[in-house]
């Protein structure tokens, strides 16, 4: 089960070294091993030495008034993108 969070967590960083591995990546590698290998969240969380409380806590938030504007801006830079058929600029 170790192995496979492991190997999980690897996945996810997208090249980035273990100590920048954010808590988010930690928690959807739990969600994902605990959904298709049926592992005991409290397992998984044991095995990368997280809080199961920690973990709860982490479903359950809400997005910060700074994660909603960032959605939005997100959302609205894809649109003009593809409005404008992925020309940003001229020259």
């Amino acid at each position: 089960m170790e192995i496979a969070i492991l190997k999980k967590l690897r996945e996810l960083r997208g090249g980035r070294s273990v100590n920048e591995v954010r808590q988010g990546d930690q928690y959807l590698a739990i969600i994902y091993l605990n959904e298709t290998e049926k592992y005991p969240i409290i397992k998984l969380c044991n095995a990368i030495h997280v809080a199961r409380s920690t973990y709860y806590k982490w479903l359950r938030r809400t997005p910060s008034r700074r994660q909603q504007i960032n959605e939005q801006v997100v959302k609205w830079i894809k649109q003009n993108y593809e409005e404008t058929n992925g020309i940003l600029g001229y020259r």
